[in-house]
């Protein structure tokens, strides 16, 4: 082993060994203009607290990043960055990159030891930035954290040694691939870790609970393709970060001696109940029936009876935003078929016509069956013991006991219900403003429009809806259209959507006519046909296989697809494909759902689609997924395949107001014709779901509220 090679390995297991003996302390961490947890431009064993999501602008000389970054677990760290870099000019116009980071806490931080993390970074793109790390964190005392740590790659630039793992695994480790900038997107497993190494670390020092103090020693050389990026009079960098408050955090750097730097980071706590004041209404009180009227004769009315009762529950119910489909009375049970249409947990709803229930219902009632429909369809059936709830209320673990009193199956058939609110207005419309935005494409890093959008739906049953939304452009930041032509022997199905909606400011954005049915207990079915989104038209069937209490569900999908004409209005291209899918979906523990999708894409090729979502119990999803087909990777373009993540915001949580709608926006790495689906709204699986059990359950919590 030579010498450089044994002061590097001595100097790695030195980092994990060695470090203070004070007690460490509960510290929370900074951003670096990466927009990751750490010190300026390197990164430390710093988390986040679980689930946190943040947004970072970090900015110096020519280099613009814009960075999404999730504490996926309490251990691992997500992020995908988008970068722009002036430097680097094609043909006198910037250069745009994305890609993805990771880092996993390897061990937590003790009274002796530090926290020890290891790192990718730019492992899923073109490899701009492509390097790898591991670092060590230690708190000392209350204001002062020291890191240092090894990198690789971007990171093992300056004062670059001898692959200490080279020792240990063989000369392959000294040398290290080249990522290809023209596709990039996929993982080159093969550099990782390879080539030289660099030592890099720093301090952070809180001057007062809102200000902080950093100072790093910078391993990066910013050489990227081969040119240094700027002069640097010094590898060391300086700076200040000020937070204003908890969820706020800005940033100005000197960089390497001979640039200025800032930054800013917007974080969220998903867990947090709401970002704006709660406005709801207080529920109705639980009402007790007296211990003498609980032994009246069974309630056993005739069909008329039933009707008037279910009408006066019906126009009760409207206040709640809930609408009554059906009632049955059998024995001591009452069973309730209605809609959700306010409360964006099922839970929720169930507690607030559970309280009514407790005042409508005849003393002799001892049990609620509610039945929440999905696109008209019941999802579930839910026992509840009536006088459970009249124990239970306001009383300290109500909600796990009364879960454990609750029967979920699935719902029983329509026998027996007598139908209520048959006459009630089937048209419904709206006007609302608009606003769209497409985030960072391939040549441009926003895009939006602007105007008024019309919706309007017909019901000709509760499982038998027409729909439709027409929008006008009032303004907008649409550029020229891009001129993407088909690549290999490929169609073009995703990269020519810039030229849809340009002809006219008066567009269709959908028309469909839809069916959902139950064929038995477990089994649903959808069918569609019409003008399913913006490039796309066609018929689509579907059919999921989900039991109430299963965490596995199975389905399959069938679409005939047409292409719409460019101007979306009513006409159809010539361009006709048949693509499908069998699915399966999975509930995870703490709260992850995956997704894997098998079958045929929108312009013919095969593969498969993985996903992979954490929810909370407010309602905020964040997940990634991937496609990987047939479609080779240069005919699939810059990206190599389709992938991206995306966040889905409840709408209650940022107005504070009960709502069922939510706004999601996905990443993804350019519009690509690889990998791509038809976009139909209410697909099975989320809907169905939502009536199940584990949704239930995790969202229980909102019964008594």
């Amino acid at each position: 082993m030579s010498r450089r090679n044994r002061a590097g390995l001595v100097s790695i297991l030195a980092l994990i060994a060695g470090a203070g003996s004070l007690t460490a302390q509960e510290w929370k961490s900074s951003y670096t203009l990466f927009g990751t947890p750490g010190l300026i431009e390197m990164p430390t064993a710093g988390r986040l607290s679980d689930g946190t999501l943040s947004t970072t602008v970090g900015h110096f000389g020519d280099q613009t990043r814009t960075t999404v970054t999730f504490q996926a677990t309490p251990r691992l760290t997500a992020s995908f960055r988008y970068s722009r870099m002036a430097t680097l000019d094609y043909d006198d116009f910037d250069y745009y990159d994305r890609s993805f980071d990771l880092q996993y806490r390897v061990l937590d931080e003790t009274d002796r030891l530090p926290a020890l993390a290891i790192g990718l970074r730019d492992f899923l793109g073109t490899g701009l930035y492509s390097s790898e790390y591991i670092v060590a964190t230690k708190t000392f005392g209350s204001r002062l954290q020291a890191t240092a740590g090894v990198g690789w790659g971007q990171l093992g630039g300056r004062g670059g040694f001898d692959n200490p793992f080279a020792a240990l695994f063989g000369d392959r480790f000294n040398e290290r691939s080249l990522f290809e900038v023209d596709t990039g997107g996929t993982v080159n497993g093969a550099a990782f870790f390879r080539g030289d190494a660099a030592f890099f670390g720093g301090i952070e020092y809180t001057i007062s609970p809102s200000l902080r103090f950093k100072a790093e020693y910078s391993s990066d050389e910013y050489i990227i393709l081969g040119k240094p990026v700027f002069d640097q009079k010094s590898p060391f960098n300086f700076g200040l970060t000020y937070s204003p408050s908890e969820h706020f955090h800005i940033g100005a750097y000197s960089i390497n001696g001979s640039e200025f730097g800032v930054g800013a980071t917007v974080s969220l706590d998903p867990h947090a109940r709401s970002f704006a004041p709660p406005l709801r209404s207080a529920p109705l009180p639980v009402a007790v029936r007296p211990a003498n009227a609980r032994a009246a004769a069974t309630w056993a009315p005739d069909t008329n009876t039933t009707r008037q009762f279910g009408d006066a529950l019906a126009e009760a119910m409207k206040t709640e935003g809930l609408i009554l489909r059906g009632v049955e009375a059998r024995g001591n049970t009452l069973r309730i078929r209605y809609e959700n249409n306010r409360y964006a947990a099922s839970a929720e709803a169930m507690g607030r016509l559970t309280r009514m229930l407790t005042h409508a219902a005849a003393p002799s009632v001892d049990y609620f069956e509610l039945e929440q429909l999905a696109e008209g369809i019941p999802v579930s059936n839910v026992r509840l013991s009536r006088s459970a709830v009249e124990q239970l209320d306001n009383e300290l673990g109500a909600v796990e006991r009364l879960w454990e009193t609750t029967q979920i199956t699935a719902a029983k058939p329509v026998d027996g219900l007598v139908p209520i609110g048959t006459d009630r207005p089937r048209l419904s419309w709206g006007i609302n403003p608009y606003f769209s935005y497409t985030l960072f494409d391939l040549d441009n890093p926003i895009q939006y429009h602007y105007g008024v959008q019309g919706d309007v739906s017909y019901e000709f049953a509760p499982n038998l809806v027409a729909s439709a939304q027409v929008r006008y452009k009032l303004g907008g930041s649409q550029g020229e259209p891009e001129d993407r032509r088909a690549r290999g022997d490929w169609p073009l199905v995703r990269r020519d959507v810039s030229k849809y909606g340009r002809e006219s400011d008066l567009t269709l954005q959908h028309m469909t006519l839809s069916h959902y049915g139950r064929l038995g207990p477990d089994v649903y079915t959808r069918a569609s046909l019409g003008y399913f989104e913006k490039q796309f038209g066609g018929v689509s069937g579907e059919v999921l296989w989900k039991p109430v209490g299963s965490r596995l569900a199975l389905g399959a999908e069938l679409n005939y697809a047409i292409k719409r004409d460019p101007a979306m209005d009513f006409g159809f291209t010539d361009f006709k494909t048949t693509s499908g899918h069998l699915s399966a979906y999975y509930e995870f523990d703490n709260d992850y759902v995956g997704q894997v999708d098998v079958g045929r894409y929108l312009a013919g090729d095969w593969g498969a689609t993985v996903s992979l979502d954490r929810e909370f119990p407010n309602g905020w999803k964040v997940g990634g997924y991937f496609t990987v087909t047939n479609m080779p990777f240069d005919d699939f373009g810059t990206g190599s395949f389709d992938k991206g993540v995306r966040v889905t915001i409840p709408t209650e949580w940022l107005i504070g107001r009960p709502s069922r709608s939510s706004q999601q926006t996905t990443l993804v790495m350019g519009a690509r014709d690889g990998g791509q689906r038809v976009r139909i709204s209410d697909r099975l699986y989320p809907i169905v779901r939502e009536g199940h059990e584990r949704q239930l359950e995790a969202n229980w919590g909102r019964f008594w509220q």
